[in-house]
């Protein structure tokens, strides 16, 4: 099972990892207007992320670091990795 994007090469199971990943560190931050992900930490295949799901310190987050960190994800397959994401919110907090 592939993505539905075009020069995709992920998988579905690994986007849904990737975007996993990314609503944790939102919601362990309180950076998120509401829930992302379920009780388990998970998001469903059809999850979408929208400007009004995140604080304005969410979105000044996703502004600074999230296309460095998706290509550290494209480049290193580890999308647990949020040190990128980590570092654009203390450099907000300064």
């Amino acid at each position: 099972m592939g993505s539905n994007f075009v020069g995709s090469t992920e998988t579905l199971d690994e986007e849904i990892e990737r975007f996993s990943c990314l609503a944790r560190f939102l919601e362990e931050n309180g950076l998120t207007t509401r829930r992302l992900a379920n009780e388990n930490g998970a998001v469903s295949d059809g999850f979408m992320l929208r400007v009004g799901d995140l604080t304005p310190e969410g979105f000044a987050v996703m502004k600074a670091g999230y296309y460095r960190w998706l290509g550290s994800v494209d480049r290193t397959k580890n999308s647990r990795n949020i040190r990128i994401l980590s570092n654009a919110l203390a450099k907000l907090k300064r």
